[in-house]
């Protein structure tokens, strides 16, 4: 899946103490949002600047805590993911116009008038996000997303704090793989990942996410409210992930059974997260994916007790 980026803003001003939001029309009419793809050797905030200029010639400055990620696909591109980030800007005492070559217009309007004018669902989400935060209004509900390596305890410590706390657990695996008869062979795309878990997330009152959702699941990450990070040293990780195969499969992953070579290449591939590059599910990608979160983060040292690591995400959450 090739995956193309672009960055922009929700570009703002104040008009008489009211927020006016400064949108942008296309030449077929649709409406949207400053955004543009991203210039080699730039930052994901430096192309948001240069594109908002461009295209509607302000300068505006960007507001910390603030970065949403919608995905879609590409109807006239086969296999191209395309990605935008987000980030909110505001500006004052400057007069905007719009890049004639690329644009019909650009127009200031206030939030009711700007989700009226909206086409796509997409726009009208970042929108109030980006409204939401503005305004002060608090997440209607937590979302916790826990990461790390595989075998440092993400799913368990998901379910304990579900236990407790009567959250929903939502493991990522249940989402990156079809339920074939022969679990973890068929992967979905990364789309129906993303819109099936976003369908349970809606209807969840409280979320626990357990697993890595990392170069398919950025459009979720405006929505957490907390990320949890275990780290736990690689010897400990594998053999608790031995033992978990064992119990899973029995004597198949033995020497001549069905699953030793599955088995093999699974473990060798989770001793690469330490030391791996960024081309796999790593301790190095891991720390550039975590850049992107807006919320807090908790590390967590994953030897210690579930029960302490769940009084110390309890504890986060009243903070």
């Amino acid at each position: 899946m090739i995956k193309e980026k672009s960055c922009g803003a929700v570009v703002f001003t104040r008009v008489n103490n009211k927020i006016k939001y400064l949108l942008i029309r296309s030449l077929t009419g649709t409406y949207g949002f400053p955004k543009g793809h991203v210039e080699a050797g730039e930052t994901e905030e430096q192309t948001a600047l240069r594109e908002v200029f461009e295209e509607v010639g302000v300068k505006i400055d960007l507001l910390r805590g603030f970065r949403t990620v919608v995905e879609y696909s590409l109807p006239r591109k086969e296999k191209c993911l395309k990605q935008v980030v987000y980030f909110l800007g505001e500006y004052s005492n400057q007069r905007f116009t719009h890049q004639k070559t690329e644009l019909s217009e650009a127009l200031l309007v206030d939030y009711e008038t700007a989700i009226k004018l909206f086409q796509f669902d997409n726009n009208k989400r970042i929108l109030t996000e980006a409204n939401d935060f503005l305004l002060g209004k608090k997440p209607k509900k937590n979302i916790i997303h826990i990461f790390g390596a595989s075998g440092s305890g993400t799913t368990t410590l998901g379910r304990k704090i579900c236990e407790e706390l009567g959250y929903t657990h939502i493991d990522s695996d249940d989402y990156y793989w079809m339920p074939t008869e022969q679990k973890f062979t068929v992967k979905r795309s990364p789309s129906e990942r993303v819109k099936l878990m976003q369908a349970d997330i809606d209807k969840a009152e409280n979320v626990v996410i357990s697993g890595s959702l990392v170069g398919w699941g950025d459009e979720l990450t405006s929505q957490f409210t907390l990320a949890v990070r275990i780290v736990l040293e690689q010897s400990i990780r594998i053999e608790r992930l031995k033992q978990r195969e064992r119990e899973r499969y029995g004597s198949r992953i033995d020497v001549g059974g069905d699953r030793y070579n599955k088995y093999i290449e699974f473990v060798e591939w989770a001793k690469q997260y330490d030391t791996g590059g960024l081309d796999i599910r790593s301790k190095a990608k891991h720390d550039e994916w975590q850049k992107m979160l807006s919320c807090d983060i908790l590390y967590l040292d994953g030897a210690d007790s579930v029960k302490e690591n769940f009084e110390k995400v309890k504890k986060a959450l009243l903070e």
